[in-house]
């Protein structure tokens, strides 16, 4: 049986001499593992095409552990994603995260919409991003994929007493959660002002929006860890301890 699916690169692994183990996220499918046969051989068919964060149009065939790549077509490149080091590295780790918080083979549209927004806006940049910016960026894109896939915080009610929260907020460490005045205690982090307004800011709002944001370094730096610790939550500690694969940065 063959799959056929629009899909974005997330990882391309050597493997053996001249093979590449290949991970895909398709609009359809969702997550799929597939083993590339001679990729990595000059005149292969599938080079170029298979490179990380490229969005390929591409046919699988099915196999009892993993997928065979039978064709693959580059849709989009973004080349000029991959000529700013600080917008490709939120790139490559928006797509290493995709990899980690989905299982194969289940169909997240909504994910697949989160993850080629974020691309098509690195594709737009033409300089660097500072240290900050990079950072928000990374946190709207991770707080979208919860979203996506129902792993989001509440935003709009204290964990504890159920209340709608405003501006002065506590944080509680586990679970992670925002807590109101009321209910937080002297451990707990109170929150810059604006952390909560900024939050929900980068929730509802498009990526490109979230790029234009204006904050505190404060509030920022909050708003960032939080959305960070949400995320390590869904992610088991084994995967959190493994490095980026080098592909997603230098393919």
């Amino acid at each position: 049986m063959y799959l056929r699916d629009e899909a974005i690169v997330l990882q391309n692994v050597v493997w053996r001499e001249h093979d590449a183990h290949v991970t895909l996220f398709g609009r359809e499918h969702g997550k799929m593992l597939a083993i590339a046969r001679g990729a990595r051989r000059w005149q292969a068919k599938h080079r170029g095409h298979i490179d990380a964060l490229n969005q390929i149009e591409v046919m699988l065939a099915s196999g009892t552990t993993h997928e065979t790549m039978a064709v693959a077509r580059s849709l989009r490149a973004r080349p000029q994603l991959r000529s700013l080091l600080s917008v490709v590295s939120v790139a490559g780790q928006a797509a290493d995260r995709v990899s980690r918080l989905t299982e194969p083979h289940a169909a997240e549209p909504l994910v697949f919409d989160v993850l080629q927004e974020l691309l098509n806006v690195c594709q737009a940049q033409t300089q660097e991003w500072t240290a900050e910016r990079s950072r928000c960026m990374l946190a709207a894109c991770t707080l979208k994929l919860l979203d996506a896939l129902g792993y989001a915080p509440e935003l709009e009610q204290c964990h504890r007493c159920h209340l709608s929260m405003n501006e002065d907020v506590g944080f509680a460490e586990r679970p992670f959660a925002l807590v109101c005045r009321a209910c937080a205690d002297r451990t707990m982090q109170t929150a810059p002002s604006f952390s909560l307004r900024l939050i929900r800011f980068l929730r509802r709002r498009s990526l490109t929006d979230c790029l234009a944001v204006t904050v505190e370094i404060p509030a920022l730096r909050f708003a960032c860890d939080f959305i960070e610790s949400c995320y390590r939550e869904h992610v088991p500690l084994k995967d959190l301890q493994e490095r980026i694969p080098c592909s997603l940065l230098c393919s």
